[in-house]
């Protein structure tokens, strides 16, 4: 059989790198700017398709996260979140997951993304199982072999 050409679908919007999570979160959005300089610089967007992620629609968040979740998410800021102690606590928002400036829209163009490429149709594997689960293939794990 031939090799596939198939592309590699590349999801990027330039307002995720423009985020600060504070000193000391491990996640440093600015990185994702700086990769996808090296995306260009490399000329590897020839090589894929590239989107912008749309933004999710909170009906479409809801479908993952309870509906009251995605209501704080939408309303609390930096400035404001002294009033939702009671949901900083019980969605369990601290230095991990910080509240920031534009925080509802990333989570939608997060999620937007996420769910166009869950969808975004792809080639049929020849062998699904080697090509996605090549570690569990050589490992011979119980669970695999038996096809669950």
């Amino acid at each position: 059989m031939p090799i596939s050409k198939d592309r590699v679908s590349y999801y990027y919007d330039a307002e995720v790198g423009s985020v600060y999570f504070g000193p000391n979160h491990p996640m440093k959005p600015h990185r994702l700017c700086m990769t996808h300089h090296l995306v260009l610089a490399y000329k590897l967007q020839e090589k894929m398709e590239v989107y912008r992620p749309r933004r999710a629609y909170p009906v479409e968040m809801a479908t993952f996260h309870s509906e009251d979740y995605i209501d704080f998410l939408n309303r609390v800021t930096p400035d404001n979140q002294h009033e939702f102690l009671e949901q900083l606590t019980r969605f369990n928002l601290a230095e991990d997951c910080p509240i920031f400036d534009g925080l509802f829209d990333f989570c939608r163009i997060y999620t937007g993304g996420s769910i166009d490429g869950a969808v975004r149709p792809s080639p049929p594997c020849e062998n699904p199982k080697r090509d996605f689960f090549p570690n569990q293939l050589e490992a011979g794990t119980r669970g695999f072999e038996a096809g669950r």
